[in-house]
C-alpha cells in the first residue's frame, strides 16, 4: 500500500484530505508542521509527501529544503 505524510496546520483540511486519500486506498499519516513531519520521515519514510507552503515553525520550502540536505542520496522524487 502507498504511504502518504500529509503536512498541513490546519486541522480540518488534514482531516478533510486524509479521508479523501483513505478513501482512494491509501496510507495516510499527517504532521502539523515541517519539524513534525521531517522527525516522521526520519522514523520511516513514505511513498509520497503533500505538504503546505505556509506553516509555522517549519513551513513547507523549509521542509523540501531540509529534505533535500539530509536524504541527498536517497532515490527521493519531488516538486516543490
Amino acid at each position: 500500500m502507498t504511504s502518504i505524510l500529509l503536512v498541513d496546520d490546519e486541522p480540518m483540511v488534514r482531516r478533510i484530505m486524509r479521508g479523501s486519500l483513505e478513501k482512494s486506498g491509501f496510507s495516510v499519516d499527517v504532521a502539523e508542521n515541517g519539524e513534525v513531519a521531517l522527525v516522521k520521515i526520519r522514523a520511516q519514510a513514505p511513498n509520497a509527501l503533500i505538504t503546505d507552503i505556509e506553516m509555522p515553525r517549519m513551513d513547507g520550502r523549509a521542509l523540501c529544503a531540509a529534505i533535500v540536505k539530509e536524504f541527498q542520496t536517497a532515490p527521493i522524487r519531488f516538486s516543490c
